[in-house]
């Protein structure tokens, strides 16, 4: 089917830009929109292209549907469900201008981030952001915040399973990072859980494919871990200039970066 949609224009906000934002101001602030496709409706007309066959067991018989709303996977959703997002938040630019550009301008598809100078400038804003989505359907729920009082002006927030309110856990996946909302600080996720431990200690030989995975699972948009990475680039560097094959054991000697 996606080779005859249209996928139309790249309506995703640059996510460095987003990131670079979120860093400016003093109190951060974070959620998403559930569900966000199937808050989108198909036209009447449309959705003949989406039926589907379904049986609850082997013992019925199929039965025809249609989806009625936007479908995961297909081209086209993810400029459609923006372009609508969009389009909503343009029905408030008089009532609620600033929202309105924190829509347009802080959101990473479903995930909404923004930082703001002061405590009571982050209460008035998402209030209002929350208000415009929610005109439209669009719920959005995970709040998060490094500034409590923000959280606790927030509409849903005390039913939200999802919601930072402090405790235990202070850890927000933010956009592929970390972030620790009781330090405000950016983290990052080396994504070696499936490396093996005799690997991560060095007590096995390394592969041309090991140290290419582990080099390359930092997430690092704004480049914060560079100057901790950099070796790690040296010498997977020289490690492909070797020309030795993926499974092949490196030489700790011959393939050491300088």
């Amino acid at each position: 089917m996606n080779d005859s949609l249209l996928t139309g224009p790249d309506l995703i906000r640059s996510l460095l830009d987003i990131l670079v934002r979120l860093r400016q101001g003093r109190v951060a602030v974070s959620a998403d929109i559930k569900e966000t496709f199937l808050r989108v409706k198909i036209r009447e007309e449309d959705r003949d292209s989406l039926r589907f066959l379904w049986r609850n067991n082997v013992n019925e018989n199929s039965q025809k549907y249609r989806m009625t709303s936007l479908i995961f996977g297909a081209a086209s959703s993810p400029c459609t469900a923006i372009y609508i997002k969009n389009c909503n938040a343009s029905e408030f630019e008089l009532e609620y201008p600033e929202a309105c550009k924190a829509i347009r301008l802080d959101h990473y598809v479903d995930d909404f981030l923004k930082s703001f100078n002061c405590i009571e400038e982050a209460k008035r804003v998402s209030k209002q952001v929350y208000e415009i989505h929610r005109k439209a359907a669009f719920e959005l729920r995970g709040w998060a915040s490094n500034k409590i009082e923000v959280l606790n002006e927030m509409p849903d927030t005390r039913n939200d399973d999802n919601v930072q309110l402090g405790g235990d856990t202070q850890i927000e996946k933010t956009l592929g990072l970390q972030w620790d909302i009781m330090n405000d600080t950016l983290g990052f996720n080396l994504g070696l859980r499936n490396t093996p431990i005799e690997v991560l200690e060095t007590s096995l030989p390394l592969t041309k494919r090991q140290v290419t995975s582990a080099v390359i699972s930092v997430f690092d948009p704004l480049g914060l871990a560079s100057p901790l990475l950099i070796t790690g680039k040296c010498m997977l560097q020289d490690i492909w200039r070797s020309g030795i094959d993926w499974d092949e054991t490196i030489e700790a000697d011959e393939h050491k970066s300088g």
